[in-house]
This record gives C-alpha cells, structure tokens and sequence, in this order.
C-alpha cells in the first residue's frame, strides 16, 4: 500500500468572491532547491464553489514555468497542457463534506473554501530524491466558467519547504495479545 502526500489548500476569501458556480484553482510547483534547473512538478486542485462533485486534480512535470504570468490567459484545464500528466494517480480528497463552503475565522465576512490532492508514493527509503527541501510557488486564481482564459489572480506565495522522509515503526507481534482486537473493536463502534 503507497504512502500519500496531501496537498491540503484552503483559501480564505470575502464571500462576495466565493458566489456559487465559479472555480476555485489552487496550485503549488515544487523545484528541488539543490537543483533550479531540475523538472518542477507542480500539483492542482480545483472545486467549483456550490458542486464538490466537480473537483478535479491535476499534476504536472516539467520545466516550464507555471506563474501567473506565463500561464495567466488561459483556461485551467489548457494549462501547461503538454506537461500535464494525463493519467497521473494523483486524487482528490473523496469526502465531498470536505469541499463545503465554512465559516471563515478571520472575518465574518469571509468564506473558506478547501481542495486537497493526494499523490501516491511508494514506500521509499529515507535517502529517496523526493526527501529534498523545494522552493515552492503557491497560487490561487478563481475561474468563472472551465472556459474561462482571463481568470482573478488572488495570490502568487514563495516560500521553501521540506518534505522529510517518513519514519515507519515496526512493533513486535504476540499471537496470544487480544489486546488490539479489543481496541479496533471500540474503534469501530464509536
């Protein structure tokens, strides 16, 4: 069973912004710090305010630029087209509950609206490639229609992160301990 990493976004607008129908495009490119000249790959995540069954995730590898300004006139889905990966695995969150429209904490004005792409991974030892610092470029745009090629840049974000390598413990099995019995079985029922 692969690992996962989740690209979680939640973007915080007035509501006026969020009114039902328009498409929410989250992104963020990842360039390995070591390596500027290295492929980027960058992870999307769109939802339509008002039908969560419509969201959609995409990802891209490449060295093409992804900013606002190389790739601000177009529709979502023409984006980087030729490296876009057509039947990549990466996922959405499935729980549409998920996508819902909350109350913002910031304002009582404001909405949140949520997107998150899961990208498989499998199991990789702790000196993988992909355990790396990255510059990221974070962006949010909001669409009014698929068709839509003069989209609202909100924000275009830099900043590094690091995705460090996962740590895996192995505890040791007793045949004859019900004792994890009993806590799935309180798991399941509550």
């Amino acid at each position: 069973m692969p690992d996962n990493i989740a690209f979680f976004f939640s973007l915080d607008l007035p509501e006026d912004e969020l009114s039902m129908g328009v498409y929410i495009f989250q992104m963020v490119t990842l360039t390995p710090t070591a390596d500027d000249s290295a492929d980027k790959m960058s992870i999307g995540c769109v939802t339509q305010v008002g039908n969560a069954g419509a969201t959609k995730t995409y990802q891209w590898e490449g060295a093409a630029d992804m900013d606002f300004s190389t790739n601000g006139a177009v529709s979502f889905n023409d984006i980087n087209s030729d490296q876009k990966i057509d039947n990549a695995e990466i996922t959405k969150n499935e729980n549409e509950s998920f996508y819902a429209l909350e109350e913002s904490t910031l304002s009582f004005k404001n909405m949140i609206q949520n997107c998150e792409a899961l990208l498989p991974i499998e199991k990789q030892s702790s000196s993988s490639e992909i355990f790396t610092s990255y510059n990221a470029l974070l962006q949010a745009r909001i669409y009014t229609s698929k068709d839509d090629t003069d989209p609202v840049n909100l924000s275009e974000t830099e900043f590094e992160i690091t995705l460090d390598a996962p740590v895996y413990e192995a505890e040791e099995w007793d045949e004859n301990d019900e004792t994890w019995f009993e806590e799935i079985e309180n798991e399941f029922f509550i």
